[in-house]
Parts: structure tokens; sequence; C-alpha cells
């Protein structure tokens, strides 16, 4: 008889630091190794762009990962680019202190994609995340999956983003960040 470990929070928090990135979601270990250059470059300019709308809007601070979140008390998380709701003066001390996200973002790899459209997105539905980015760099689109969503919305051109406590609309002009991040796209021949 297999028996099959079940991983909380604090064993992935307990593992060495060696360069992956571990998560934990229903008892599931998931091991994603280091970005490669271009998944970091959408992730920069996705992110310069959703702060500058945070910095005005105060209805949450951005993170990067490694940032392990555990939105629910059985499992962690370090999504690529993350939105907690925090609107207190002071900065969180620990990461344990975010409970709430506005946004999670995963750009997908080869490794990652099948994991990111359905464990993480299921995960971030049953978290109540109002909204997952899913950045899809090779065909230069980005699937937005809302909490009850059973399709996403696949968006190429902009996209729009007005989470709870806000007073405007974010918007994005997703070409132009996978312009900034990749270069131009390369001609159809």
């Amino acid at each position: 008889m297999t028996t099959t470990k079940v991983y909380t929070p604090a064993d992935v928090l307990a593992l060495p630091d060696d360069g992956n990135r571990y998560e934990c979601i229903d008892g599931e270990l998931l091991v994603t190794p280091a970005a490669r250059p271009a998944h970091e470059f959408v992730i920069q300019h996705l992110r310069d762009q959703v702060e500058t709308y945070l910095a005005e809007q105060n209805v949450g601070r951005g993170f990067v990962s490694p940032s392990a979140v555990t939105v629910t008390e059985s499992d962690l998380v370090q999504p690529d680019y993350f939105v907690a709701v925090w609107t207190k003066k002071a900065n969180p001390k620990k990461w344990s202190e975010i409970t709430s996200l506005q946004l999670a973002v995963e750009v997908l790899s080869p490794a990652t994609a099948r994991r990111d459209r359905t464990i993480k997105r299921r995960y971030y539905q049953r978290a109540q995340v109002p909204e997952y980015w899913v950045v899809d760099a090779e065909r230069r689109v980005i699937e937005r999956w809302f909490t009850d969503a059973l399709q996403p919305d696949r968006l190429t051109e902009t996209l729009e983003w007005t989470p709870k406590g806000s007073t405007g609309t974010f918007t994005l002009d997703i070409q132009a960040v996978f312009e900034k991040a990749l270069g131009p796209r390369p001609a159809v021949t």
C-alpha cells in the first residue's frame, strides 16, 4: 500500500532554499524551477503598470514571488505577482499577515501551464480571489478568471480592472506590456 504525503504550509516553509519555488494546494506539493528571463520581463512590466495604479488608489499592495502567502489555512501559494488587500499605513511584517488578495497573476511556462490553468485557477476561485490572470506570453494573451467563472475572458488588447474599494479603473494595454517585455511580435510568414 502506497501512501502519499499530505503537505502543509509548515512542511513547505521547512524545505531547503534551493532555487525552486515550493507551494502546496490541497496537500499536494507543487515545485516550480527558476523562471526564464522572458517570464521575469513580463512580470516586471505588468507589475510596473499595476503599481502606478495602486499608488493612486490605495486599495492594496503588490508583491512578486517568492512571497509565500496562506490565503487559506491549509495552503501556501507564491503567485508570480499578486495584490494583497492592504490599506494600512504600516507594511506587513510577516507573510502570514496577508490573508486576502485582490488579484493573483501567473505567467505561463511550459512546466507550469497545465497546473496554472487547473489546480491554481480552481484554488484562487475557491479562495474567493476576485480576479486571477493567466498570462500567456507566447500567444500574447491574458486569460482573466473571475471567482465564479466557468471560462476565462481571453483578452488581447485591453484589460480593465476595478478592484474593490477603488475610485477609478485600471486600464492595461496588453500588447504594449508584451512589446516592452519581449519586443515586437514576430512577423508571420
